[in-house]
């Protein structure tokens, strides 16, 4: 808008200068070729626009071409900055450790076997990358075991989510050769296997550590371990960077965090909550560690309370860390180890078992079915007894009544004969 509101002067002065030259039926005197000592191609332009109108007002076009140019990646960046108006930084550090690869395609580990391959992990315009390997000749997995390493700033909505907005990285399975040439300014190079994953489901405070599976959209199996360690809350200083431990990085310094972040340190700040040492606790974050420096609240009971609470999460996080961790060593063996299942096998052998599940599931069904009957008939049963008992009580108490009866009646009859004697 600046740029637009720049032009469109130039143009009224233009317009003015013109109509005073076309009246005086003459010309300007022309501009001296000596710049102006003290002043900048921008400020000796805008003086021109007084003394030659006609040469000046290209040159102003060309400069406030520039100027619009040179503004449009931060008026860009601003606009998407805004989103982050009003969420909460969190810092983190990220080691992504890549395995290996399984399952590749024979196109691609052809490719791999003439070039060479090379893993990327991609925010927007910067790109991490492993260096090259090859895969194996006798089988179609590649083995990698190189690191990437990055910080990234993840956002919250509200400081007491459980979970952070969303940030994407797309991890791109490419040709080395065509890579390289695409680092020294050759075309783009083309992905061979990708898939986004995002970073904030992997984030765990103050540490965790996730080994995963993922399947790339040619088919072939990424497996990686990817550890996270929260470094502080708030915005992010310029001394972050990250770093590869097989490549350089193309996330440089402040850059790494993604689509300029450190641009908009002091948007987020505006929503920044007070720092723990003016509650009078600071915070110290270590690797598998969280512990608060006790200062003034060292007997706060809420402060214990909430110490027990993180204790008991961080046990079952790392209880469900090992179950999950030992599920996929499972799967993998299954995969690759001495069963050597292939994937249509493990397929087979899933729908087996649900459809072994399913017929256990009719099989009880029709057992409570039968068990309901047997006890509906010993119900019956037991009613049946209940009346033969009274039925049976009922005649004893009949018998007895008629034997009462019969003694009276043998009473009377002795008495009448008595009186008649």
């Amino acid at each position: 808008e600046r740029g637009s509101f720049v032009i469109l002067e130039v143009m009224e002065r233009h317009m003015s200068l013109n109509s005073a030259r076309n009246a005086r039926k003459g010309s300007l005197p022309p501009l001296p070729k000596s710049s102006k000592s003290g002043m900048t191609v921008e400020e000796e332009e805008t003086e021109e626009i007084e003394e030659d109108a006609p040469r000046s007002f290209s040159m102003k076009v060309r400069a406030s071409s520039r100027k619009v140019s040179g503004s449009g990646s931060l008026f860009k960046n601003a606009v998407r900055g805004t989103k982050r108006l009003g969420k909460h930084p969190f810092r983190f550090r990220f080691a992504v450790r890549i395995e290996s690869i399984d399952k590749l395609d024979s196109q691609t580990a052809s490719i791999g076997m003439e070039n060479g391959l090379v893993l990327c992990m991609i925010r927007g315009d910067k790109t991490l990358s492993t260096s090259e390997f090859y895969p194996d000749k006798s089988s179609d997995t590649c083995r990698i075991d190189q690191s990437l390493g990055l910080d990234v700033t993840l956002f919250k909505q509200n400081e007491n989510d459980s979970t952070f907005c969303e940030k994407e990285f797309k991890f791109a399975l490419r040709d080395a050769k065509a890579s390289h040439l695409e680092s020294l300014g050759g075309k783009p190079a083309r992905s061979l296997a990708k898939i986004v994953l995002d970073m904030a489901d992997y984030a765990a405070v103050p540490s965790g550590t996730r080994r995963l599976g993922a399947t790339l959209n040619s088919g072939a199996i990424l497996v990686l371990v990817i550890e996270s360690t929260f470094t502080g809350a708030g915005k992010a200083t310029k001394s972050s960077s990250g770093r590869s431990s097989a490549a350089p990085s193309a996330f440089e310094d402040e850059s790494v965090r993604g689509e300029n972040d450190e641009l908009f340190d002091d948007l987020d700040g505006l929503e920044e909550p007070p720092s723990m040492s003016q509650k009078g606790k600071t915070m110290s974050f270590r690797p598998g560690v969280f512990r608060i420096k006790k200062e003034s609240f060292s007997n706060d009971p809420e402060v214990r309370e909430l110490q027990n609470r993180l204790n008991a999460l961080e046990q079952e996080n790392q209880r469900l860390e090992k179950q999950n961790d030992a599920l996929i060593a499972k799967l993998a063996a299954n995969r690759v180890g001495g069963s050597s299942k292939s994937a249509l096998g493990m397929l087979v052998s899933r729908r087996k078992e649900e459809n072994e599940l399913k017929d256990l599931i009719q099989k009880n069904q029709a057992l409570k079915a039968e068990t309901k009957q047997l006890r509906n008939v010993l119900d019956a049963e037991k009613e049946a007894d209940e009346i033969v008992s009274e039925l049976k009580e009922s005649k004893l108490d009949l018998a007895i009544a008629y034997l009462e009866k019969e003694q009276v009646y043998l009473n009377l009859v002795t008495l009448t004969r008595a009186k008649k004697r």
